[in-house]
């Protein structure tokens, strides 16, 4: 059976605004840099181990850095990250359902990121069929993106970055450390399903001077006259 979002249940009129200005939030949200991304994650961890393990505090905060953890690692919606269940992690592999389409993609997810997800499943019993990010350690319910906005915002502000973050920099920041590392717009536009590599390029961020940078690097020389 195709799982249910909350989003599909969002009705016209009022809220269709409230989606507009949504979207035009994701055009100016920025993709993290591997330093905030560390720094933001390190902090986290800090956040938790400031608390009582087994408080309401140690879970939020190391439910924040999975938040990033995972975000980052799989570059799916924030809406999807947030009602992810712990059976969407076996056997090394991650299953997404995407609430657009309602199709599932599974792919192989690195050894060690995996195993921080069992550890965290691990550390608050989380059976196969609960949420990774329950609004608290003894509920059920999922949070909702608003909420995972807040949470990643307050890290960005606690480790003084400056320019936009949300929680859609998670999904920007995996599309746009892909191209770094691929330099291959279009492979990140088959990720995206974007309609145009110029859509990408907006999406994560490319703009003209960071291609002018990576042509200064290119040296095809094979000897030396």
């Amino acid at each position: 059976m195709a799982r249910q979002y909350k989003r599909d249940l969002i009705k016209q009129g009022p809220e269709a605004k409230k989606r507009e200005i949504k979207r035009l939030g994701q055009n100016i949200t920025k993709p993290l840099t591997k330093a905030d991304y560390a720094a933001m994650s390190t902090q986290a961890l800090i956040n938790r181990d400031k608390c009582r393990p087994g408080s309401e505090g140690y879970y939020r905060a190391y439910r924040d850095y999975m938040l990033l953890l995972i975000g980052v690692n799989v570059g799916c919606r924030i809406e999807v990250e947030c009602e992810m269940r712990a059976c969407d992690f076996k056997g090394g592999r991650v299953t997404i359902t995407e609430f657009k389409t309602k199709k599932r993609h599974q792919f192989e997810m690195d050894k060690e990121v995996f195993n921080e997800v069992q550890k965290y499943t691990n550390a608050f019993g989380i059976t196969d069929h609960e949420f990774l990010f329950k609004t608290r350690r003894d509920r059920y319910d999922a949070i909702t993106r608003v909420t995972a906005w807040r949470r990643i915002k307050a890290l960005a502000n606690q480790v003084g970055i400056k320019y936009t973050v949300g929680a859609h920099s998670l999904r920007k920041s995996y599309g746009r450390w892909l191209y770094d590392e691929t330099h291959d717009i279009h492979l990140v536009q088959q990720f995206y399903m974007h309609g145009s590599a110029e859509t990408t390029e907006r999406y994560i961020c490319l703009e003209k001077g960071d291609i002018d940078a990576k042509r200064g690097k290119v040296r095809n020389l094979p000897v030396k006259a």
